[in-house]
């Protein structure tokens, strides 16, 4: 079965150009001109058809951006940008509202509407943290024509490592949690036989009853 990709290919000696018409500097159509080493290979040309003229499968139109977000257009606006311009953009919220400058306290106003909340910062950060190792691993088998056994296993005992950690992390929080009442027992446990002890060391102690007793 030949594929769907070739559709949109011009063979050229050793390589595969993209033939896709795009928008250039003047404004005018012109090929895409990206070039694939001709390998018989398909994926690299495909991954181009999709994210950088958004085809898919041959059908040329706008995705579910929720379900075709790929781990590195992810790293690439959260990692590379958001995270990058945080402490910018801190400083800005700061600064801003205390201009004397009527434009720049309504710009604060504006961008503390927008502005991430904290929670939504640190989550931001946990994706990054999740994603980077397949990140890492995408960046570097895009540099290879086909992955081989000898390279994938060590990489996924990789991935199991790192994400044992947070396992182990998060094992650790829950049980902190989880023996905070038994603590809280042990400790009311304690207590009681403290007071029972007292009890013992001073039998003079009078109790509602022995205390009736002697009135009469």
């Amino acid at each position: 079965m030949i594929s769907w990709v070739w559709q949109y290919m011009i063979q050229d000696n050793d390589y595969d150009i993209c033939k896709v018409l795009v928008i250039n500097m003047q404004n005018k159509e012109s090929c895409c001109g990206q070039q694939f080493l001709h390998d018989g290979s398909t994926g690299n040309i495909a991954n181009h058809l999709r994210r950088k003229h958004s085809i898919y499968e041959g059908i040329n139109k706008q995705p579910d951006k929720s379900i075709q977000l790929t781990v590195s257009q992810v790293m690439e606006k959260v990692k590379n940008r958001l995270l990058k311009l945080l402490k910018a953009i801190e400083w800005l919220d700061a600064t801003l509202p205390l201009s004397d400058n009527y434009n720049d306290c309504a710009d604060g106003r504006r961008l503390k509407k927008w502005l991430l909340l904290p929670h939504e910062w640190n989550l931001l950060k946990q994706i990054v943290d999740l994603l980077e190792p397949f990140e890492d691993a995408t960046t570097y088998f895009s540099g290879t024509s086909y992955a081989t056994l000898s390279i994938i296993y060590p990489l996924i005992q990789v991935f199991k490592f790192k994400y044992a950690e947070n396992d182990e992390v998060n094992n650790d929080d829950l049980e902190l949690e989880q023996d905070a009442p038994n603590f809280q027992h042990e400790e009311s446990d304690e207590e009681s036989d403290l007071s029972d002890s007292d009890e013992e060391d001073n039998p003079e102690l009078d109790t509602p009853e022995q205390s009736t007793t002697h009135h009469h």
